[in-house]
């Protein structure tokens, strides 16, 4: 949810406040950028109270200009402030949907409500597999037109906030829903939010409603590549900076940038990894966005063996030790501290130069995607991770080992699209290392099955 006008209005003055204090110390907004490891664009956005900084930004900010702490406590106060409301926030919109169930559940089977107006949007998003007027809406989707419908006026904040909670609920299913499912719940969510926009709303409302369908038409673009289908992928990534520009929501946009990055480097097309991926991190900032794309153009380097993947790994790291701990490191736009890892183990792999280390990363990586319960917490990370380490056994000479990690790697059920050229990728260096040998057969034998399967499974 957004925050209320009473904290956008605290985080302004507090704005005003940085730049009183740094007009007064003589710093222009790039010296203080400078100071302060931020953007000179960063800085100019906090000063008008249109970006919220880690608490990090305000502790370098106070010893910069000798405020004795006054930044980062004033800091303090107001993100405690908004925290509050945002728990007040969530309690309510579960009485909310509390309430709404209740009434549901004794309101006449014929009575039940239709689908939302029909929207002006491609083809991704209106065709006959989504419901559209007179068809039965999902659960919750169900109980966020019922709550629209109750309002008084307009669109209301408690449509938009449980909507916000859908669309986070969906962005954290990524990991472990398969991709298909997660497809058409991202389909179906999307074609709401774009119907709502053709309403009656407040400005307000409207951009929080442009960002929600920008998320939405992210995670469509990641599970349609998943799913196989990457021409609607790239609709709904054209949709997703489409809708980032409308909105002014500069992550969104940049999350375009690094969806296409990920697609080239599938796809073999480095070279434009990396420009896609520098390019959209010129335009992130201190964002997940911003070390996801500067992560992904190590990735790129590190498949042309180029040496830059290293300087990119730590500006990643640097970049990512300035952003918070995510409270719910599963939401797929939010970058956690056990994915740095994995795309270390990925990179060092790829590089070739230290097997040592990237072993060592790819067990750790390996531990840490499971659950204490043993149950599978990254399947995806597990799966890729496998054959990294089926490419390391490889090239010691381990041929058993390299072609069992590989074909544990195909037993999983919730895949990226990345696992089958990786997989792949795997075949062709035994079969060079091992050219006559039946195991290597037998593995080739096997990937053929599971991409003959993908292709069954995507039509």
């Amino acid at each position: 949810m957004r925050d209320s006008e009473a904290v956008e209005k605290a985080r302004r003055g507090l704005g005003e406040q940085l730049a009183a204090y740094r007009r007064a110390a003589g710093y222009s907004q790039a010296a203080l950028a400078s100071l302060v490891g931020y953007s000179r664009s960063t800085v100019a956005n906090v000063e008008t109270g249109r970006q919220h900084v880690p608490r990090d930004f305000w502790e370098r900010a106070d010893a910069a200009l000798h405020t004795g702490g006054t930044l980062r406590r004033a800091s303090d106060e107001v993100d405690a402030t908004a925290r509050r409301e945002r728990e007040q926030h969530a309690a309510a919109l579960r009485r909310a949907r509390a309430d709404m169930g209740r009434q549901w559940q004794v309101t006449a089977e014929g009575s039940r409500t239709a689908a939302p107006p029909e929207a002006a949007a491609p083809a991704l998003v209106a065709e006959a597999s989504v419901p559209g007027v007179g068809a039965e809406l999902p659960g919750e989707l169900e109980l966020i037109e019922l709550g629209r419908r109750s309002e008084a006026s307009g669109l209301g904040s408690g449509t938009v906030d449980a909507l916000w909670v859908a669309v986070d609920r969906l962005c954290r299913l990524y990991p472990t829903v398969l991709a298909p499912a997660l497809r058409h719940q991202a389909r179906q969510y999307l074609r709401y939010a774009v119907g709502l926009l053709g309403g009656r709303t407040t400005l307000a409302e409207h951009r929080d409603l442009l960002v929600q369908a920008g998320w939405l038409a992210a995670l469509l673009a990641c599970v349609s590549y998943d799913a196989g289908d990457a021409a609607e992928a790239e609709i709904a990534r054209r949709m997703t900076a489409k809708l980032g520009e409308q909105a002014g929501h500069g992550e969104l946009v940049a999350w375009s940038f690094e969806i296409a990055a990920w697609f080239a480097l599938v796809e073999g097309r480095f070279p434009e990894t990396v420009a896609l991926a520098e390019a959209g991190a010129a335009r992130a900032g201190a964002t997940n966005a911003g070390v996801q794309l500067t992560l992904q153009a190590a990735r790129g380097y590190a498949r042309m063996h180029d040496s830059r993947a290293h300087g990119a790994l730590e500006a990643g790291r640097a970049l990512l030790d300035r952003l918070p701990e995510p409270g719910h490191p599963e939401h797929h736009f939010v970058f956690d501290r056990d994915k740095y890892e994995f795309y270390v183990a990925t990179i060092y792999t790829w590089l070739g130069t230290d097997d040592a280390a990237a072993t060592e990363n790819a067990v750790e990586v390996v531990t840490r995607c499971r659950n204490p319960d043993g149950s599978t917490r990254w399947p995806t990370r597990l799966s890729t991770t496998r054959v990294n380490l089926g490419l390391i056994a490889g090239r010691r000479g381990d041929l058993d080992e390299a072609v069992s990690l590989g074909i544990d790697a195909l037993g999983c059920a919730r895949r990226s699209a990345e696992l089958i050229p990786r997989a792949l990728e795997l075949q062709r260096q035994l079969a060079t290392q091992y050219p006559r040998e039946r195991l290597v057969t037998e593995y080739q034998e096997r990937l053929a099955e599971e991409i003959s399967g993908d292709k069954t499974r995507a039509t």
